[in-house]
């Protein structure tokens, strides 16, 4: 018998560990370097995995302490290992608070907040931190599909949906961004959009009230239309009320009619920040043949850049029933080659789900939507999947090929779903969520309530001072207003103007970035001229170069993705400079201040008054966006794969041909380049001087309102004791409503015996 005490924290890995009869193992141990990784990708694998390690013991009695969620897992686990021979036991279960139950009961205390007068006031009074919490409030969740054509990407939306709406003939899916977002409603409604809808330069070109698949083919088919956006149900997350969202339904690497599409693509891919979740559809009878290779190289790269990106990256497997079903083990091989396909590009232990998006499309839509051929698809999907006794077929069911095992939702037609594959994916998709979404979200506002807790408490704390009758009321005053004065001098002195200089350069980590990058460049095209050496047939050159043109505009396409993303950081970062530079010139101004002058407790209360004030800038000032650079179609003057075909024709000096062309492709890169660092020093120079102008503006002012409060409470000593009284009962609410918000963070553990 193994005694196993489990315990499973999605947020935190430090608060995970295995105890194997009273020992926990140590970190060094296979066991317990698992449980450092998402639970559903190993936890069906535990009980071999112990009996290796325990002479062949099955015998298992186990303790779970975690989420409901893990709960429903561990449980699937010890259902399945026990069919297969185990004999596992569970004590009991410890529940813990799940990532999604804290945000929900954060979202009802903070509704609870938002209804307190104090409160409300707080926020009024700070709508830098009011818009924060907005903001991460509302945090879209993207989910974004990608694929190459034939791949099967609009069936499997449509399964998703549980209807037929994104069109499936290629012609009609290539070229636009359809995003979907989860909305509790019947049908769909939107609009299709020359642009990107919310920017300057979008036009709305149609608009629909209930969507159908008629109108969608027409919008895709509209050389206008560059973006399609709609509304309604997913019905996979659609009582999932926390959770904003967004299925985004890319074009292919190569199939789009916008340039910024392609780079939208790159970006999402690369996105440390928000961590979208990205389903990247292969098609099981195709692998390697499509253009995907460099977009999979770059996926590799993001992976081993970050170990934790491995699990917003699900390969979809689609048209994994292409296959003679009565052949044994072919399910198996195709998996196994679709996992050295992307081990070759560098994506180690890929999440591979195998589906069949078209058996899950049919199953889900309604009977009596179906055509005739859909009948006829479906009656045989039926015969290949489920299991047929009299036949001895077991049926096909790639339920047991998934690399997770997240409880799935249980529905009309469940069996054909299951074996399918989609639920499983579905399933994974609100893991995911649950593991990250839900805590990424209240990590941000729980840091902005705890900031306005913090400023409304010091606010307090200093309102006590200067009520107090010992405090010498004129000498405060004094000083506020000798503050209001130097304000206005240390920003304009030659000093701090040659300091704000410095901001506005070009950070030196940024630029080795971008040295980094041209070394990639530079490897891509060694590669390219290494395989133009030695050729001489013309049809082979040709081939050669228009597979070095994809290579070429994908490089592009990720370099541009790469210089936006520079320039969100730059922003970033210069706040945070100018941030840390205004809090020492602050600090230094109140240093100048003698200890005899006024009592360094009001002092530094007076300082932090000042620290906490509201300098950020709006998004109307300041539009922290990836701006649009050059993506213009730089290859077409070099005439790409456009040489006329005349047989016998041999090529003389391939690598001349190669060096030509690359010289104007590195002028391409380095002008792409030269324009990002322009945009880069005005937009910091833009920024540093709406800073610099709202601190001038609001630190005279904060010291004068100061300075005419401190004016309430000379000779009067009613309202200096009102003040009193309403600050600490101010204070003693704020107290508690912070005890309860860390109570809801820390999150408490329930046991219930099984």
């Amino acid at each position: 018998m193994i005694d196993v005490s489990l315990v499973y924290d999605p947020i935190s890995p430090e608060n995970r560990s295995i105890t194997v009869n009273g020992i926990t193992l140590d970190a060094r141990s296979p066991l317990s370097a698992l449980s450092k990784k998402m639970l559903q990708s190993w936890i069906g694998n535990l009980p071999e995995e112990l009996e290796k390690q325990f002479n062949g013991d099955k015998s298992i009695r186990l303790t779970f302490t975690g989420t409901k969620s893990d709960q429903e897992d561990v449980a699937q686990m010890v259902e399945a290992a026990n069919k297969r021979g185990f004999r596992i036991k569970v004590v009991r279960y410890e529940t813990m608070s799940g990532p999604e139950e804290q945000f929900s009961e954060f979202r009802q205390w903070l509704d609870e907040q938002c209804g307190k007068p104090f409160f409300e006031q707080l926020l009024k009074d700070n709508p830098d931190k009011k818009a924060k919490l907005d903001e991460a409030l509302g945090d879209r969740f993207d989910v974004y599909v990608i694929a190459t054509m034939s791949s099967g990407k609009s069936t499997l939306i449509n399964a998703f949906l549980h209807r037929e709406l994104m069109p499936s003939a290629n012609e009609a899916t290539t070229a636009v961004i359809t995003e979907i977002m989860n909305a509790q409603k019947t049908g769909y409604s939107g609009g299709a959009y020359e642009g990107v809808p919310g920017e300057s330069d979008a036009k709305e070109i149609f608009r629909s009230g209930d969507v159908t698949l008629a109108e969608m083919q027409e919008w895709n088919r509209d050389e206008r239309v560059q973006t399609i956006s709609i509304k309604g149900p997913l019905p996979f997350v659609l009582q999932e009320k926390d959770l904003n969202v967004v299925l985004t339904d890319t074009p292919g690497p190569n199939n789009s009619r916008d340039e910024r599409h392609r780079i939208t693509t790159m970006q999402k891919i690369g996105d440390d920040k928000k961590k979208p979740l990205i389903l990247y559809v292969l098609n099981a009878q195709q692998l390697g043949i499509n253009d995907d290779k460099n977009l999979l190289v770059e996926i590799g790269k993001v992976i081993k850049s970050d170990p934790q990106a491995r699990d917003r990256f699900l390969f979809v497997l689609n048209k994994a029933d292409a296959f003679d079903s009565q052949k044994e083990g072919n399910i198996d091989a195709i998996l196994g080659k679709c996992r050295r396909y992307l081990e070759e590009t560098g994506i180690e232990s890929p999440f591979i789900y195998p589906i069949s998006a078209r058996l899950a499309r049919l199953a889900r839509q309604d009977v009596n939507t179906l055509s005739y051929q859909d009948e006829g698809d479906l009656f045989a999907l039926k015969r290949q999947f489920l299991p047929n006794p009299d036949r001895n077929w077991e049926g096909i069911d790639f339920n047991d090929k998934v690399p997770t095992t997240f409880s799935m939702p249980v529905e009309e037609n469940d069996e054909l779903v299951r074996r399918s594959g989609m639920a499983a994916l579905e399933a994974a998709i609100k893991g995911y969520a649950r593991k990250y979404n839900y805590p990424f979200r209240l990590q941000r506002v729980a840091s902005v309530a705890r900031d306005v807790l913090d400023i409304a408490k010091g606010a307090e704390q200093f309102r006590q001072v200067i009520a107090d009758k010992k405090t010498d009321i004129q000498k405060f005053r004094r000083v506020c207003d000798q503050l209001r004065k130097q304000s206005s001098k240390v920003w304009e002195s030659q000093s701090v103007l040659e300091d704000l200089k410095e901001f506005e350069r070009i950070p030196r980590s940024f630029i080795e970035k971008i040295q980094e990058k041209k070394i990639e460049r530079e490897e891509v095209f060694g590669s390219i001229r290494e395989e133009l050496a030695g050729l001489t047939e013309f049809s082979t050159v040709s081939k050669v170069l228009s597979e070095a043109q994809v290579k070429v505009e994908q490089c592009f396409d990720q370099y541009v993705a790469f210089l936006n993303k520079l320039l969100i950081e730059s922003l970033d970062d210069i706040e945070a400079n100018l941030e840390s530079f205004y809090a020492q010139k602050i600090k230094n101004m109140f240093s100048d201040i003698d200890e005899e002058t006024i009592a360094r407790p009001i002092l530094g209360g007076l300082q932090n008054i000042a620290l906490n004030m509201n300098l950020g800038l709006s998004s109307y000032e300041v539009i922290k966006e990836a701006r649009k650079v050059s993506t213009s179609k730089w290859w077409n003057p070099f005439s790409w794969g456009d040489m006329e075909v005349v047989h016998d024709i041999k090529v003389e000096d391939a690598d001349s041909i190669w060096q030509n062309r690359r010289k104007f492709i590195s002028k391409t890169f380095s002008n792409v380049t030269d324009e990002a660092e322009r945009r880069t020093i005005l937009d910091r120079t833009h920024y540093v001087q709406l800073y610099v102008g709202r601190v001038k503006k609001l630190l005279p002012e904060k010291m004068k309102q100061l300075s005419n409060e401190i004016a309430q409470y000379e000779n009067n000593a009613q309202a200096s004791d009102r003040a009193m009284a309403e600050a600490e009962e101010r204070l003693s609410e704020i107290g508690a409503v912070r005890e309860r918000l860390e109570q809801i963070l820390n999150g408490s553990a329930d046991i219930a015996k099984a």
